[in-house]
């Protein structure tokens, strides 16, 4: 951490500590509000400040800064500032200057897009690939395994890296051509962090039936934009779907983690343990294996992907049933969609695209065969569509 340009940027305004594109951002506090302001309190006391008080404005910015969309159609709070029209649409000055940065930086002449899934028929073997973070290069290794890896900046020591699995991992150089897979996850700030690097050629690979990551969606405004070559390539999911009625969930889980190994299981179904675990440094989800030699220690299971739980690794809770919306771990052999009223054919189709062999869909009351392929498209400042119109 640059601690004297963190401390500056909190001197300009304490709420950098919840706006993502600050580097004083503390990202978990952007969806824990009641933390967040004690965390602005603290902060403003440690630097000798008066206490905080325009929480109604805050409540509107922390609206603001936490939706996934880069605009709106109706004028936001007054509590928000440099609001103006754009596009038709009502945005930040912060915003119109990113989307015009984006436009110049992404040409058709310098960024070609994929519409699927990372493969290798579609890799150069000497390809430059540039990913969001250490799980998205170990999911490459497992995935495609060839090329030079790179970050925009590398975390971690080279021996933490190595208990991950991911040690040939590089810094992007300025100047490179380039391949980003997944890059429907990319957020529109990672975008501009990208061009600062002044990639010679961009190969982009990413989904549209898949639900976006981050604020924007760049991705799919290239394509909506037609303006830039496009072709389109194998979209990985299941090929079987099996459809199940039972009244005990748990024990038709416990059946098929007995048949698959490593099962993860999507819904809001809570009561489920097939043995899915969240570990941080870095975020990610593991299967725990049995353990044969029982003089192991808790903390040294092995786990699936990984030889073991490290010490730097905290175990964050049971992953076994997830939103299907927020999942990004690695494909598993087999899922399974628990079912409510709540439930979508989109939600379904995109369980799909993270197994690899089979997806059981447990006490569907849908009709599926109207399935959606596409996500729901955010309201955004597409920054190929007349760019430098106001």
């Amino acid at each position: 951490m640059d601690i004297e340009r963190v401390f500056l940027e909190l001197t300009r305004n304490v709420e950098h500590l919840v706006r993502p594109t600050s580097i004083a951002s503390r990202p978990r506090f952007l969806f824990e509000k009641d933390h967040a302001k004690i965390l602005i309190q603290k902060t403003l006391r440690q630097m000798g400040e008066l206490p905080y008080n325009d929480w109604q404005g805050f409540e509107a910015r922390w609206a603001w800064q936490k939706q996934l969309d880069t605009a709106a159609r109706e004028k936001p709070s007054e509590h928000i500032p440099h609001i103006e029209k754009y596009q038709d649409l009502w945005t930040t000055t912060e915003n119109i200057i990113d989307t015009r940065a984006l436009a110049s930086a992404l040409r058709p002449d310098n960024v070609t897009l994929i519409v699927g899934s990372p493969c290798p028929s579609v890799i150069a073997k000497d390809a430059v690939v540039v990913v969001r973070n250490l799980e998205d290069a170990y999911r490459w290794k497992c995935e495609v395994n060839w090329g030079t890896i790179c970050l925009l900046k590398v975390p971690f020591t080279t021996e933490r890296r190595t208990e991950l699995g991911v040690a040939d991992v590089h810094e992007l150089a300025f100047d490179q051509t380039i391949y980003i897979p997944w890059a429907h996850l990319w957020s529109q700030s990672q975008w501009i962090a990208v061009t600062d690097k002044n990639p010679v050629h961009i190969t982009a690979i990413g989904r549209l039936d898949q639900w976006p990551a981050g604020k924007g969606q760049v991705f799919r405004d290239m394509l909506d934009s037609k303006k830039f070559d496009q072709t389109k390539c194998y979209h990985a999911a299941a090929d079987c779907v099996e459809m199940i009625d039972t009244e005990d969930v748990q024990e038709f889980v416990t059946r098929q983690q007995q048949k698959h190994k490593v099962v993860q299981c999507f819904g809001s179904f809570k009561d489920i343990n097939c043995d899915r675990v969240f570990l941080t440094k870095p975020y990610r989800t593991r299967t725990k294996r049995p353990v044969e030699d029982t003089d192991l220690p808790p903390t040294c299971q092995p786990l699936y992907e990984e030889l073991r739980v490290h010490a730097p690794d905290t175990i964050k809770g049971n992953a076994s049933v997830q939103a299907v919306r927020y999942y990004r771990g690695l494909k598993v052999p087999a899922a399974v969609y628990i079912c409510s009223e709540k439930t979508t054919p989109f939600d379904i189709h995109v369980a799909r695209t993270y197994c690899k062999d089979i997806l059981y869909i447990v006490n569907c009351t849908i009709c599926l065969f109207a399935m959606q392929k596409r996500a729901p498209a955010r309201i955004t400042i597409n920054p190929f569509i007349n760019p430098f119109i106001n």
